[in-house]
């Protein structure tokens, strides 16, 4: 322990500097992320801001491995000139006054400064442990990467050229697993297994992270043990092959999301043709990277019958082929989806597809969505034809037989706030604050923070978002779109990326995130889209409304069957700009 405590203090006394201010970077990026959204209105300062947050994650990464390398290489493991090889000190406590230090500042301080910042922000104890367990992962995992490969060197120029190696042969190794992957793909259009929503295991990236900080520390232990390079190369090799091998055959069945109970009765979700005609578009399905023939796209306009109050059908194509006369001709290509038209009591055929459905989740008897939503327009993905096909085909009349995926969602009111800076909403892993509501002509924007908290250990699929302003007097609602704003870092993940500050999303990644974010009502910039609206936003409508959060929640999926006698093969009519 003597031995230990001097080691541990004669680091210290070294690095002080260097390790003082990597610290206070820590804290300043964690100050920086929780004051940054509050000047989002600030559209000049978005450059700068981005710059300084790119410059703090650029310099925290850097300054990390840094310090393992200066660390690690102040007693050199490589070679037999080492002082220490002469004194009473064993390796044991050797690295282990290296841990100690490298620990409680590169893993516990980065902690730390992430629950602190989540206990500001009032997020809940229990959102905020899986996070900081999360982060300490993840900087275990980059802490021991970086003592694997400063303990193999001599010299930070030898660790430059070792790292630059790896990450060059990790370029290359990825270019040529993507070359390979796209020369087995297949011209055209995607074909693939749909399979019904699961909510994925954790577990098995849990056990391949620390399968891979395992090997990273016995690498390490191994070169401290033996000052032999090539057998702790050896030995991280032979733990990256375990890792492979976890992540080849670790079993990930996932957990099929339950299908409510009235879903499964034989008149419910029921999918319907409104008409026999096909529809069919030139689709450009294949990429520069994947060169393939024209194909068209037919879509068949099916509507859902039999759904629940507050629910939202999503159908995807699984298979279908149309038969001429004993011809039979398949799709060639599945996996397109579209939301489905809900047709319940006296819901229009010229309603959007989820237009009846948010109407009875909200209350209101109008809505006013981005825009309108023309029948000639609507379909749903049917079969994937050849030109050359569809060209023979045209005019023809066949059986179709179509097989589909019908994805649940269910939408419910999460919340609703008034319009007034500083009203709060509060949910499990989400938070939300109103900063701001500023009325333009014929339409509003209400400036939001999100504070997100999601880790890698929660499995279950996330309900989505949406903003609507309802006015209960006239029963009426507008939905809302995001338009953007100053995203975060979320240090959750503890990956480095050096290049870009952070990309904006709603969502947030995977960690804590503070995110501010505009909602645009409506969602059609300058007001309305063209045409006589429903109704106008007005300083009067806008004193009597009402800002509703509104969670569409990921429910079990169903399969059904379409058959559609007399399908006629024809082209679709030009189509025509919104409004």
């Amino acid at each position: 322990m003597k031995h230990l405590l001097h080691l541990v203090r004669a680091d210290v006394r070294r690095f002080r500097m260097l390790l003082g201010l990597w610290v206070l970077i820590v804290i300043a990026e964690a100050v920086f992320r929780a004051v940054r959204p509050a000047f989002a209105d600030e559209i000049q300062l978005s450059m700068m801001f981005n710059l300084l947050a790119a410059v703090l994650f650029t310099t925290r990464w850097l300054g990390m491995a840094l310090i393992v390398a200066l660390v690690v290489q102040t007693h050199p493991l490589v070679g037999s000139d080492a002082f220490w090889m002469t004194r009473p000190i064993s390796w044991r406590v050797l690295l282990s006054s290296k841990l100690v230090l490298l620990v409680m500042t590169l893993v516990a301080v980065p902690a730390v400064a992430e629950l602190a910042l989540m206990v500001a922000c009032r997020m809940a104890m229990r959102e905020a442990l899986p996070i900081a367990l999360q982060l300490i992962l993840f900087q275990c995992l980059w802490l021991f990467i970086f003592m694997a490969l400063s303990s193999v060197t001599r010299s930070l120029a030898q660790l430059s050229v070792v790292a630059g190696g790896v990450l060059i042969g990790l370029i290359l190794l990825l270019n040529v697993t993507i070359a390979v992957m796209m020369r087995r793909m297949d011209d055209g259009p995607r074909m693939v297994d749909v399979v019904p929503r699961t909510e994925a295991s954790a577990a098995g990236f849990v056990v391949m992270l620390l399968l891979t900080i395992a090997t990273a520390f016995t690498l390490v232990t191994v070169q401290y043990r033996t000052r032999w390079v090539r057998r702790s190369v050896l030995t991280g090799a032979a733990g990256i092959c375990v890792v492979l091998a976890e992540v080849l055959f670790w079993p990930s069945p996932g957990r099929l999301v339950p299908v409510p109970d009235w879903a499964n009765r034989e008149s419910a979700v029921q999918l319907t043709a409104e008409t026999s005609r096909g529809e069919f578009r030139l689709s450009h399905d294949s990429s520069p990277l994947r060169p393939g023939n024209d194909w068209q796209l037919g879509v068949a306009r099916l509507t859902v019958r039999g759904v629940e109050e507050g629910w939202l059908p999503t159908v995807t194509l699984k298979d279908g082929r149309i038969t001429f006369d004993g011809t039979t001709v398949r799709t060639a290509g599945n996996g397109y989806a579209t939301q489905a038209v809900v047709i319940a009591g006296k819901d229009s055929l010229n309603d959007g597809p989820h237009s009846a459905v948010e109407r009875q989740v909200l209350g209101v008897s109008r809505l006013l969505e981005s825009f309108p939503y023309p029948q000639a327009e609507r379909g749903t993905p049917a079969i994937i034809l050849a030109d050359a096909e569809f060209r023979k085909r045209l005019g023809s009349q066949g059986t179709y037989h179509g097989s589909f995926q019908v994805d649940l969602d269910r939408l419910a009111v999460a919340g609703t706030l008034p319009l007034e800076a500083g009203a709060t909403f509060h949910s499990r892993q989400r938070r939300l604050i109103i900063d701001q509501v500023i009325a333009q002509s014929r339409a509003a924007s209400v400036r939001l923070r999100h504070f997100v908290s999601t880790s890698m250990f929660a499995s279950e699929l996330r309900p989505r978002l949406s903003f609507y302003l309802r006015n209960r007097n006239r029963s009426e609602a507008v939905a809302g779109s995001s338009h953007g704003g100053f995203g975060s870092l979320s240090t959750g993940m503890a990956v480095p990326m050096l290049i870009g500050a952070s990309s904006f999303s709603t969502e947030g990644s995977s960690g804590f995130s503070i995110i501010s974010d505009v909602i645009r009502f409506p969602v059609v910039s300058g007001g309305y889209a063209s045409g006589p609206p429903l109704f106008e936003i007005t300083p009067e409508w806008l004193s009597q409304a009402e800002l509703v959060i509104v969670h569409t929640i990921p429910a079990g999926s169903v399969s059904r069957d379409v058959e559609i006698r007399g399908f006629e093969i024809a082209e679709a009519p030009p189509s025509r700009p919104p409004g």
